[in-house]
Parts: structure tokens; sequence; C-alpha cells
């Protein structure tokens, strides 16, 4: 019996030796080379043998140390394996710290000569609640075969934004061939309306412990926040590279108690477009703004857009409609506001003087800021046509006029070429004294007397011509005498009376003549 029992005590203590063996072989922790590009992943891979615990052996990993020089994303996760990619923030040569299953490695990154990455990041260290932030990434790209993009962050349960945060993007992509661009995306942080700490007091009145549940979104509380991932897709490679900036922390403060639930959020900068001066009764018109520096998400700007519109007074010379908003597709803190609007009535309509209250996020202080006075000459139909009539007069006039203009000095040049042509003064009458009057729209005269008083000719030279026509003289020094003094007659305010009579004979025959045949 005494050497059976060494014989158990043998076989059990073996047993137990292969046990301490076999545990330590129970984890295998790998990680894929020792130097990599920027853009690239370590490939972790953890795997246990059947009936440890996954979950411990990941929880025993240094994860905090390795957080600081590289981005954690899941690839797959199992029962008994897992893989994890880690991307490196930046150049230089890191230390991927030892553990229980694993023996540590030292790992260089070095540059990517195909991508150049430069972020944009948040500079305040701290930012409100609802408060949307800006998180952006300059590329410059070496070849335009390449396609980039920006993704959210993805992380694992070692790394992960926290509950509460919504990202939306404005520029998420390069176009084809394009080689530098900027990304951005559009941080906010809200939370959750579950959420609550717990505040112990005691009770005077019962003496026992109560508890107050305090919600999140009224006490300020530090969060830290993972940047985007800058994805550069391979023609050559499945497996793409991704760059990411270093994670912030930032100071969530709460948003003043005092501010209504809706609220407009940033340092907003309100422009409305110009108005037309007047318009027809019954006109449908658009009331339009721009607004840039909202910094909030754009379903809460919608809500804290509307409500406030609700309240802004309207009068009756208007109808108003529903407004509507629209953002811009590559900033997403600018928008353009449309209200539709019906003239009533008829006169001058102003517009109410709107005051946009909004919460400066900069100073923390809530501002007012007021529209300018825009005034509507509102017409009625007779008003438009009476206008479309005078408008149609002084067009009719001004083409009249600038025909008289035209005409008067195109006679004068004819009779200027004609006179240089002339060689004797006796052949002179009656032909100039036929052109003058043409020129003038008067009547012909049939002496040189009164072609002197027509033409408001000198009586110096109006006898010199007379005695050289009877002397059939031929100097040619009347001609040049002459042309000198037909060249200084304008166009005056005398004539243009001369022509306007004279139209307005022409166009009374005429409505005679059509009335005499009717």
């Amino acid at each position: 019996m005494v050497r059976i029992s060494l014989s158990m005590i043998m076989l059990i203590l073996l047993l137990l030796t292969g046990a301490v063996v076999n545990s330590a072989q129970a984890a295998f922790v790998s990680v894929s080379g020792s130097q990599i590009k920027l853009g690239e992943a370590l490939r972790l891979k953890v795997r246990v043998v059947e009936g440890e615990s996954l979950q411990y052996v990941l929880s025993q990993l240094p994860w905090q140390q390795w957080q600081e020089h590289f981005a954690v994303e899941l690839h797959s996760h199992g029962s008994e394996r897992a893989t994890y990619y880690l991307y490196p923030y930046q150049l230089g040569q890191f230390e991927l710290a030892a553990s229980e299953n694993f023996s540590g490695r030292q790992i260089l990154v070095v540059p990517n000569s195909m991508v150049d990455i430069s972020w944009d990041r948040w500079q305040q260290p701290y930012v409100y609640q609802r408060q949307s932030w800006a998180w952006k990434a300059k590329v410059k790209l070496a070849d335009s075969s390449l396609r980039v993009s920006l993704a959210k962050f993805s992380g694992d349960e070692w790394q992960k934004n926290p509950e509460g945060l919504q990202v939306s993007f404005g520029q998420q992509s390069l176009l084809s061939g394009e080689i530098v661009g900027e990304l951005d995306s559009w941080y906010q942080w809200q939370a959750p309306k579950q959420d609550s700490v717990l505040d112990e007091f005691d009770s005077a009145v019962s003496g026992t412990a109560a508890v107050e549940q305090v919600p999140l979104m009224n006490i300020e509380r530090q969060q830290r926040f993972y940047s985007p991932a800058v994805v550069v897709q391979q023609p050559s490679s499945s497996r793409p590279w991704k760059f990411f900036d270093r994670p912030v922390d930032l100071t969530i403060k709460p948003l003043p108690s005092f501010l209504p639930p809706q609220v407009l959020l940033g340092q907003l900068n309100l422009q409305p477009q110009a108005m037309p001066m007047w318009g027809q009764k019954g006109d449908l018109l658009y009331w339009q703004w721009q607004i840039s520096g909202a910094q909030m998400s754009q379903t809460d700007f919608k809500t804290a857009m509307q409500q406030l519109l609700v309240e802004q007074p309207k009068n009756v010379e208007f109808e108003w409609f529903a407004p509507s908003i629209e953002f811009s597709e590559d900033q997403l803190n600018q928008a353009q506001l449309r209200i539709p609007l019906r003239l009533l009535t008829t006169g001058e309509a102003a517009l109410p003087q709107w005051q946009w209250r909004y919460f400066d996020l900069q100073s923390g202080k809530l501002l007012v800021e007021q529209a300018p006075q825009q005034s509507i000459w509102v017409l009625a139909p007779w008003h438009l046509y009476s206008l479309y009539l005078l408008a149609a007069f002084l067009t009719v006039c001004l083409v009249l006029l600038l025909w008289a203009i035209g005409y008067f000095y195109w006679q004068r040049q004819r009779l200027l070429q004609w006179l240089k042509s002339q060689q004797r003064a006796n052949q002179l009458a009656p032909q100039l004294w036929l052109y003058c009057a043409r020129l003038n729209l008067q009547p012909q005269v049939h002496s040189w007397l009164q072609w002197q008083q027509q033409m408001g000719i000198d009586a110096n030279l109006r006898e010199s011509l007379e005695k050289a026509a009877y002397a059939s003289s031929k100097d040619g020094a009347w001609c040049d005498a002459l042309c000198v003094v037909l060249s200084r007659q304008h166009f005056s305010w005398a004539l243009l009376k001369t022509y306007a009579k004279h139209f307005a004979t022409l166009l009374s025959n005429k409505v005679r003549r059509l009335f005499s045949r009717s």
C-alpha cells in the first residue's frame, strides 16, 4: 500500500508539472515586422489554446503604453483568436512594451514618400456641449492614381470615441486625379440623456442615505477624442494605408442654464441679400440670408433656427410661408436661409427688423444681432402699366433724339462736301438754300437775306457771297469762309424744339389721314 501511494503521488506531481508547462504556452502574442512606413500597420495576433480565456490575455497586454504611439484598430475577434492593426501616429522609433505573454519589440517608422498628411485640429482646451469643431487633414499625393477618403475612427474596446459623439463630414474625399486637397470632419459631443452621476447626501429628515442623480449635461468633464482616419487606397494592394492624428483631451463645458433649449451656437455672421426696390402686388419674393460661423450640427441648427423664426414678428403687409435652409456642400458651418413671402398691399412695405439671438462660444455671452431695415415699394398693376408706358415713351424720345442728332450732323457733312466741290459762287443758290433748309428742317428760302436770317450768318459773309454770285467770281476764298462758318453749326436746344415740332406735325398728319380713311 505504501508503494502504491508513492506511485500515485509521483503521477500526480508529473501531471501538475505538465499542466504548468501547458499553461505557460496557453497564449501566443506575435507582431509582424519591426520596420514599417507611416500609414502601414503592425499586425498584432493573439491566440489562446482551447479552454483559456482570450479576454483575460487581452486585458494583460500593455494597451495604455501602446496607445501613446499607435492607433489600435480591431480587425477580427473570435473565441480563441484576435487580430489588431496598430497604425503609428508619426515617424520615429518606438517600443512596444513587454507583458506576460509578449517579449516586447522595437519598431521603426519611416516616411511614406507617396503621401504627405498635415493635420489641423482644435486648438482650444475646451468645447461646449452641442458645439461642433473641425478636424481637418491636408493631403498631398505623389501619384494621382491613389484614392483618398476620410473615415470615422473605428477603434476597439481599448481605444474608442465617447458615447454621444456625432461625426459629420464636409469634403470627405479627393476627386479622381487630384493630388492636393483638404478633407474635413466635424465633431460634436452631447451627453446621452440617460447618463447621470450619483451624488450621495444625508437626509436631514430620515437620517438615511439618499441618492440624487445629476445629468452629465449639467457638469464639466474631461473626454478623449480620436481623429478620423485618412484612408489611402493603392491600386496594386487590397490593404489601404491609414493615417491618424494623435487623440485630443478636451474639457466639455455645459451650456449656461439660462439659455433656451434651442439656441444658435457659434460666432455667427448673418448677411441679408438685398431685396428688390419694388414689386407688384401678389408677387412671391424670397428674403434670403447668408449665415456663416455656426458651430453646431445641421440638425440642431435647423431646430434652433426654426424656433427662432417662430418667435420673430411678422407684419401684415406680407404673407409668410415656411422657410427653407440649405447647407453648403463644402463648408458645413455655412447655410442659406430662404423665407418666401407674398406682397399683399400697395405702397411702401417695410420688412421687420428681426433680432437674431445666439450664444457666442468664444466670449461665452448671449448676443443679439438686429437685421438692417429694408423696404419694398409695392405697386398695383395699373402702376406698373403706367411705368411701362412711361418707359416706352422715354425710350422712343431717346431714339428720336439720337436720330435727330445723327440726322443733323449727317446733313451738315453732306453740305460741307458739296461746298468743297463748287467752283463758282453763282452756282450756289438755290442749291445752298435747299441744303440749309434740310439741315434745319425749315421751309426753303428764295433770297440771300432770308438765308442769312435762317442760318444766323454774319451780314458781311452774306454780302460777299451775294456779290461773288452776281459777279461770277472765280475766287474761292468765299468757299473756305463759308465752310468755317457752317462747321461751327451744332445741334442746339432751339434746333431740338424745331425737330420736335416737325415730328409732331408729321405724326398728327399721319393720324389725321388714318382717321379720314376709316
